[in-house]
């Protein structure tokens, strides 16, 4: 696999559908939120950020739990522009030089 950079095309910075929540332990927690990818664009990978318009921002950020279903969908194909790299997707870390040892 490599990087693929994917845009809509009428919104010059798209949302990423996220949850978050303060943890005891941790404070702060989010995540992003993935479902099934378009038919399309399954040779890029079989998930997909779920991508909201601008139009469903505020139903994202005020509705119940229960009317946020309906943003699990893929993005429809035709609105996104892929541009593919040659970079590969995963690259080792470059090992950092031995050095003294922390006693």
């Amino acid at each position: 696999m490599t990087e693929t950079w994917l845009s809509v095309k009428d919104q010059p910075i798209f949302a990423w559908a996220g949850l978050w929540t303060n943890s005891d332990e941790w404070g702060g927690v989010y995540t992003g939120v993935m479902t099934d990818n378009a038919p399309e664009l399954i040779d890029i990978h079989d998930r997909s950020p779920v991508i909201l318009d601008p139009a469903d921002w505020d139903t994202w950020l005020h509705a119940p739990l229960e009317e946020l279903y309906q943003f699990d969908r893929p993005y429809p194909a035709e609105r996104m522009v892929v541009e593919h790299t040659d970079a590969p997707w995963f690259r080792k870390k470059a090992s950092a030089p031995a050095g003294p040892a922390l006693l």
